[in-house]
């Protein structure tokens, strides 16, 4: 039996730049929390978000009941600042729509 050689489907893009795991986990987080808008000079920070998320999701089962509320409350403040970061990232972007000079 002839064996076929399937190495050229893991070969990189090299158009397409390497990510680092931080910048891998940081797409899903954006992409899944619709802050594809947010100013770039952000990018890292969500970056670093996403990778976080990702073990924190890996987290192993918990026993305790005051456990798993703790952990719950801590998602909930996780999505109120995704929430808060796009709002913020929205009103920025409108003052500098309001603070642009108006050409005569």
């Amino acid at each position: 039996m002839e064996m076929i050689n399937l190495a050229f489907w893991n070969k990189p893009d090299p158009d397409k730049p390497k990510q680092t795991g931080f910048e891998k986990y940081g797409e899903k987080y954006i992409n899944e929390n619709f802050l594809q808008d947010v100013d770039p000079k952000y990018r890292d920070m969500l970056n670093r978000i996403g990778f976080s998320e990702n073990f924190i999701m890996s987290a192993p089962s918990f026993t305790s009941n005051d456990t798993k509320t703790l952990y719950h409350e801590l998602d909930v403040i996780k999505m109120q600042n995704t929430i808060l970061i796009r709002q913020n990232d929205e009103i920025i972007k409108e003052l500098k729509k309001l603070n642009r000079p108006k050409s005569e």
